[in-house]
């Protein structure tokens, strides 16, 4: 079978089926996502742009794991191929870096923007501080693992090499610790969200499902011992599972960090099937509303509303009801993207019974 003039041997056939496949379902579901944050939505955030950057990042690994297969990848070893595998297999580690932090920053800017209150503020904050820090660290000594660079595929340079083996197993274990944070860090704010239950359950789903990115990852250690284990002549044999979950896991973790900002899209395509984020009534956003009820007894009342929009009840016996419902709260509506969605909510209930000094209650209701 040849891919794009390349020649897949057998035992890639998982491989390259398996990353077109989800590299393509990644890049619909961004290209859904940016559509839906330009026309529907009508606003762009950072978390857009490392998006973006993150499928950039994942048709890179695509590409340099299709030259790992032209320079021999799950074949006996070549000595004349080691050297363009070895820089394929720089750049497909460059890819899975710069996608990995893409991805990251842009779930935690995603949960800074729904969740608004003070300790979630905090939270994502330092998230986003410590990503930035770790992944820049990452990046930089990926591709300076030798200096010169040159010698990490040409052992003849003079240089000096870092311990590369140790090196990605302390990035292994450390991404993963970072993606269990990501997927139970937003739960205790979840129950804070003006939404329907039905999208609320559907978002903890979403972001559940970011531990299956975890499971990946795991599995994905499991790969990278069995692949820096064996001497790097030897490598091209073990490079196939590596490459397939290294993949996984960058496609998984798009889709998943794709998928809350879908709802808008979704409620317009298969309207009902999601809840919406707004109240029935579409207030402004942000603002204090009254909201009044009158009940009749007996027939006898008159119900008059004044300016604020409370209602009165009326009638010749001089007793007048009035009720109102006064909430301060954050109403979004399907164009709003989850956009600051856990506010501090009051709601008070004001119940007032007037009776006039001349009007008498009947003994039943006193």
């Amino acid at each position: 079978m040849y891919v794009a003039g390349i020649f897949v041997p057998e035992v890639n056939y998982a491989l390259v089926g398996v990353g077109f496949t989800f590299t393509i379902l990644a890049i619909i579901f961004v290209v859904l996502r940016i559509f839906t944050r330009v026309w529907l939505v009508r606003g762009v955030g950072a978390d857009d742009g490392f998006i973006v950057i993150s499928t950039f990042g994942t048709l890179g690994f695509l590409i340099a794991v299709m030259e790992q297969v032209r320079y021999g990848l799950g074949e006996a070893p070549n000595p004349k191929l080691l050297s363009p595998f070895i820089q394929a297999t720089v750049a497909s580690v460059i890819s899975y870096t710069i996608c990995h932090l893409a991805v990251k920053l842009s779930i935690s800017i995603q949960c800074l923007r729904i969740f608004a209150t003070p300790a979630a503020r905090r939270l994502f904050l330092g998230l986003i501080i410590f990503l930035s820090i770790y992944g820049t660290l990452c990046l930089v000594l990926t591709i300076i693992t030798c200096w010169p660079v040159a010698k990490y595929w040409d052992d003849s340079i003079p240089g000096k090499c870092l311990d590369n083996r140790a090196m990605r197993y302390a990035w292994a274990g450390i991404n993963i610790v970072n993606d269990i944070v990501l997927v139970v860090a937003p739960m205790p704010f979840l129950k804070g969200l003006q939404i329907s239950r039905r999208v609320k359950y559907v978002l903890m789903g979403v972001f559940a499902a970011g531990g299956v990115a975890c499971i990946i990852a795991i599995i994905r250690l499991y790969s990278l011992w069995a692949y820096s284990s064996v001497p790097i002549p030897e490598r091209p044999v073990k490079g196939v599972d590596i490459a397939i979950w290294s993949g996984l896991e960058c496609n998984i973790a798009i889709i998943c960090a794709c998928i809350p900002s879908l709802k808008p899209l979704s409620s317009r395509a298969f309207p009902g099937l999601v809840g919406s984020t707004a109240p029935s009534e579409p207030y402004p956003s942000g603002g204090r509303y009254a909201h009044g009820s009158a009940h009749n007894y007996d027939n006898i009342t008159h119900n008059t509303r004044d300016r604020n929009g409370s209602a009165h009840d009326t009638d010749n016996r001089g007793i007048k009801v009035e009720q109102s419902f006064e909430m301060r709260t954050t109403a979004g509506s399907d164009n709003d993207s989850e956009k600051n969605l856990v506010t501090g909510t009051t709601a008070k209930y004001h119940p007032q019974i007037y009776a006039s000094a001349n009007a008498r209650l009947p003994t039943s209701e006193r």
